[in-house]
């Protein structure tokens, strides 16, 4: 193989790395930002529903007997 396609060959191997390397980098920063968002509407639904029981206690306790014993009957 003569030196110039060497050569060639060395910086599309190069080029190639460094493409690669920004796109494992831009994968790495969508899946953080899909944590976080994940992250931060988990916690607004976990206080929208904490509100819920609270402003309501008897229809979420009527809501878990009735869950529990809909999970209860598919499990036995």
């Amino acid at each position: 193989m003569d030196n110039k396609m060497y050569h060639s060959l060395l910086n599309l191997k190069e080029a190639l790395g460094e493409t690669t390397d920004g796109v494992k980098s831009r994968a790495g920063e969508l899946i953080t930002e899909l944590l976080e968002d994940f992250q931060e509407k988990s916690t607004d639904y976990q206080h929208e529903l904490e509100e819920y029981i609270m402003d309501k206690p008897l229809k979420s306790m009527g809501l878990a007997i009735g869950f529990g014993i809909l999970i209860g009957k598919f499990i036995l």
